[in-house]
């Protein structure tokens, strides 16, 4: 995804909403670029015996994100003149934000469905890194698992009951500005 924006305000002396600041006048000249990427391969692989007691369901992955910010604005007062130029104003003010983050995650899971299909049985864990973190090459794990079971359909009233115990562990993304806090 890509996203830019220009921006172009033009306040001349005599508007009415032009602030008593002692200063004639306003021009403010503004860009802002952002930009996204994103990519995510995964390999699953299933393997069924020839008996066909169970399955059992490997899956392997990856995930990246690229995330780029960059502002910038010059704001110019006291216009010398009607023109609306940055150049025409005897004080201006530069701001410019600019940020990269790039997030990595990596995942493993395995299924394990037995009992002819009554029983399935989960584990997996996640590990994710972001040049956001103080540490950028420190991985941060969360583990998951979960087992359900589902029982015979009970005649006239349901057609199955399936009980689900489940755990995880998530967490957020870091903010640009986390890498700087104590």
């Amino acid at each position: 995804d890509f996203f830019t924006k220009k921006d172009f305000v033009f306040s001349p002396a005599d508007l009415q909403f032009e602030p008593k600041d002692g200063f004639a006048g306003a021009v403010v000249s503004g860009a802002s670029v952002s930009s996204q990427l994103n990519a995510t391969g995964s390999i699953v692989h299933v393997f069924k015996p020839r008996s066909g007691g169970f399955s059992a369901t490997t899956s392997l992955g990856a995930q990246y994100e690229q995330r780029s910010f960059n502002f910038s604005q010059i704001f110019g007062r006291n216009l010398t003149s009607g023109v609306a130029d940055v150049d025409e104003t005897t004080s201006q003010l530069i701001q410019q934000t600019r940020a990269v983050t790039k997030d990595a995650g990596y995942f493993a899971q395995e299924e394990f469905l037995t009992l002819r299909d009554h029983l399935l049985l989960t584990a997996g864990i996640r590990a994710d890194q972001s040049s956001a973190n103080s540490d950028a090459g420190k991985l941060f794990y969360y583990p998951k698992f979960s087992g359900s079971y589902r029982f015979n359909a009970i005649r006239g009233l349901l057609d199955e009951v399936k009980l689900r115990v489940a755990y995880g562990q998530s967490g957020n993304q870091p903010a640009p500005g986390d890498k700087f806090n104590a």
